[in-house]
């Protein structure tokens, strides 16, 4: 593994590496070169960042400026408006400066003639009230008269056909005695005065005397009045009103008793209801509760941006990378 050369009359030793050394050599010229090339790496990853931050701070500058710009422009237009709004106003009411006063003056002609009006339309309607008022008093005055000669009529032919139906039964029975006479004659007879406070002195003084001349009391065509008949209807009206009540009872029994369903009916639902809304809450907690314990076991990386987690990725390899550097520098160092 030595030489020995002769150079200029002198002896030197020449020495040649061992295969050990050669792979050490070129274990540390491949690491060297690693890291200038992971050196080189790392600085155009930064240029690349600072450009792209430049050109990110640039382009955010550019739209903060645009977006003054805009934000300015519509300020100054909404104040160019305001002041041509305000300025229209002005102008309105200088114009109309002097028109309150016109107009009052115009009101209070109009209120005037109005009263005018007013009092004409007032007087007409009197006019009108009175002559309706003189129809209907003439027109009362002479349905009075109408009705007081229908009476006077009626009167008179009631006292004729009374007059005739008298003649025809003197005519009938000519020798027939008056009840009056016969009254008096029996009077006579008796020798006696039947006195009006004894009820006996009635009981048969109608048995001699002639039923042509009797009025009976029941079912006489001039009375018109039957006590039997009366007596039906009353009991008649009365089972009626009876019924009717009977009908309206179970009426106002039969509303109340579906008042008293629906109410129970309502009180039943409302207590339905709030029974499923405390189901309801109670779902929802536990839900909630549930979701929670779901989310607290996920890993946090998934609500980062998908950036932040390549960002994240690369620095754990850069890390890991640092680390077997480190290792094979120590691995490198302990060999020599």
């Amino acid at each position: 593994n030595r030489r020995i050369r002769i150079i200029g009359g002198a002896m030197s030793s020449v020495y040649r590496l061992s295969p050990n050394e050669q792979s050490c050599l070129l274990h540390q010229k491949n690491c060297e070169r690693r890291k200038s090339r992971l050196v080189h790496v790392r600085e155009q990853e930064k240029a690349h960042s600072r450009d792209i931050a430049k050109r990110d701070s640039l382009k955010r500058k550019a739209e903060k400026e645009l977006l003054e710009e805009h934000i300015r422009a519509l300020t100054e237009s909404c104040l160019e408006a305001e002041l041509r709004s305000l300025e229209d106003k002005y102008s309105k009411t200088l114009e109309g400066l002097g028109q309150g006063q016109k107009a009052a003056q115009y009101i209070n002609d109009e209120c005037s003639r109005i009263q005018e009006l007013r009092v004409l339309l007032a007087a007409k309607q009197q006019a009108r009230a009175r002559e309706r008022h003189s129809t209907a008093l003439k027109q009362c005055a002479a349905k009075r008269s109408a009705d007081q000669a229908n009476k006077e009529r009626t009167l008179q032919r009631r006292k004729d056909a009374f007059e005739k139906e008298r003649q025809a039964s003197r005519d009938t029975v000519p020798g027939l005695m008056s009840p009056h006479m016969l009254v008096l004659n029996l009077a006579a007879d008796k020798g006696r005065k039947v006195k009006l406070k004894e009820v006996e002195g009635y009981s048969l003084s109608y048995y001699h005397i002639p039923n042509s001349v009797v009025e009976r009391a029941g079912t006489d065509e001039r009375s018109g009045v039957d006590a039997h008949q009366m007596a039906r209807d009353v009991t008649n009206r009365d089972a009626v009103v009876e019924a009717r009540c009977h009908v309206i009872h179970q009426e106002q029994s039969e509303r109340s008793r579906l008042r008293h369903s629906q109410a129970l009916k309502r009180v039943k639902l409302e207590k339905e209801k709030d029974q499923m809304l405390a189901e309801i809450g109670n779902l929802e907690r536990e839900d909630r509760v549930r979701r929670q314990r779901s989310l607290s076991r996920k890993p946090l990386d998934i609500f980062q941006p998908p950036q932040q987690r390549l960002d994240a990725l690369h620095e754990q390899q850069r890390e890991m990378e640092q680390a077997f550097e480190g290792l094979c520098l120590k691995a490198y160092t302990a060999l020599r």
